[in-house]
């Protein structure tokens, strides 16, 4: 093989890709799909069917319908089989005992790394190879920085929320906390919200996202992250330690001094649904106070934006008030201006008394304005689908002493002291902390988006009873 010119068959680009992805547990990382294999390997996707059909049929390779990070449904990913991993073994190291010209000077493929303090993966050292010359200069004059934004959902509206952006934005381009949680109820906007932040940055800033969902694990969170750690600088080290301890227990935290030690500066981390892994959630907990370590003595001013429809725990209010590690940012309703642009905007134009009837309900809360369009032919009777998203997603699974509280505060215009509820404060706190309650100087109000639908519910008895209450409150 002469080494000017290094010609790798489709096949064995494959090979070279999913060596570098042995062990792998599901969820797979997107690599290992087919669009993953054309992204990395340079070939084009519709070359990569008639590739893997024969890896298979010979053996090397193994094809698995499963779950893949960021995806909704299973879908095929791609790994060696134990016949696969001796023909690549073979492969590289055939390949690395070639020579290869770098900066002027002649060393084997298997030095370069060493050589230049860097590490490049196999298959990227061969794609940049050039009449014997190693071009590792045309890699770094090509930045690109690496998203995983490509599996976020795509949001065809989105309005207003100026206020929150400015919020946001200025906490990415400054020196400040490392960790922001945008926190709200259940289609409050959260997500389209954190996207169109982080998005403006994925020409100048690497940026992980994952959707948490109920059935990850420590491992395929770190995973994840080991595969955004070779994607965005070539470093393989992280993935090369959890490799090492698949079977052990692995150290969170040396893990993550690994994972930081390895990222750019202002490297941005997004985990979106926190709420709905408690794995991510340990995670977060073992590995928070080495983060802001990590940021002061390193000055990387890594940001990690977390979007919850309850505040964390791994957390306390000492790390928000006083050591100021950690900031909060509670979305509300949209403005009744917004909502009428909103609707406008769809063609959907409304009397000023149809208007503020439907605002009255929805108080602005996006889903339901979603809910509204999309039954702008019968508006009268739109209500029963905002109803349901609300009792299956929130109401549901309060127990009756929150929706007692809840009720209460529906029935005030302003907050309320802690005396109004006669409750135990930690029932007060879970409804702060899933952002039913707002808390305000030691009183209590509910969130704008629910209050009508909850009060509809009370019926006439309760009324009068939390009437009179509320009246001796205002006596008193």
């Amino acid at each position: 093989m002469n080494s000017s010119v290094i010609q790798l068959t489709d096949k064995e680009k494959i090979l070279l890709h999913l060596r570098d992805y042995i062990n792998q547990t599901p969820p797979y990382p997107v690599a290992l799909s087919q669009e993953g294999i054309s992204e990395i390997t340079g070939i084009p996707l519709p070359h990569i069917p008639r590739a893997v059909k024969s890896l298979i049929q010979e053996r090397f390779i193994n094809e698995s319908k499963d779950y893949i990070q960021g995806a909704e449904r299973r879908r095929n990913a791609y790994t060696l089989t134990a016949d696969g991993a001796f023909k690549v073994g073979e492969l590289r190291d055939r390949l690395n005992e070639e020579n290869v010209v770098v900066d002027k000077k002649k060393i084997k493929i298997k030095e370069v790394n060493k050589y230049l303090g860097k590490q490049y993966k196999l298959l990227t050292i061969i794609q940049n190879i050039k009449d014997g010359v190693f071009d590792y200069h045309n890699i770094e004059k090509k930045k690109v920085f690496v998203n995983f934004l490509d599996k976020a959902p795509k949001f065809r509206t989105f309005f207003d929320r100026e206020n929150e952006q400015s919020i946001i934005n200025k906490w990415l381009s400054t020196p400040s906390s490392s960790i922001l949680v945008l926190h709200g109820i259940a289609g409050i906007g959260k997500t389209s919200l954190g996207l169109n932040c982080v998005s403006r940055f994925k020409d100048k800033r690497h940026i992980f996202w994952h959707n948490c969902r109920e059935y990850d694990s420590v491992e395929s969170i770190m995973d994840a992250l080991a595969d955004f750690l070779v994607k965005s600088t070539g470093n393989a080290g992280l993935r090369e330690y959890l490799l090492g301890r698949k079977k052990l227990l692995f150290d969170l935290r040396k893990a993550y001094k690994m994972f930081v030690d390895g990222l750019e500066k202002r490297t941005i981390l997004f985990f979106d649904d926190f709420h709905r892994s408690s794995q991510v959630s340990l995670l977060m907990t073992e590995f928070s106070d080495c983060l802001s370590r990590e940021n002061k003595e390193e000055s990387k001013e890594i940001k990690i934006l977390i979007t919850s429809r309850k505040i964390p725990d791994f957390y306390n209010r000492s790390d928000v008030i006083l050591m100021q590690l950690v900031d909060e940012l509670q979305l509300k309703g949209l403005s009744e201006d917004v909502c009428r642009q909103w609707m406008e905007s769809e063609g959907l134009e409304l009397s000023e008394t149809v208007f503020h009837t439907l605002y009255s309900l929805i108080r602005g809360h996006p889903l339901s304005m979603e809910l509204v369009l999309s039954r702008r032919e019968d508006l009268m009777d739109y209500s029963s689908s905002v109803r349901k998203y609300m009792y299956e997603e929130i109401f549901s699974k309060l127990t009756d002493e929150e929706i007692r509280i809840l009720q209460i505060a529906s029935l005030s215009s302003r907050a309320l002291p802690l005396d109004a509820f006669e409750a135990n404060m930690n029932v007060l706190e879970g409804l702060v902390r899933r952002s039913l309650l707002i808390e305000r100087e030691g009183k209590y109000e509910i969130h704008e988006a629910i209050a009508s639908s909850i009060s509809e519910k009370i019926h006439s008895g309760l009324r009068e009873k939390y009437e009179k209450i509320l009246k001796r409150l205002e006596k008193g």
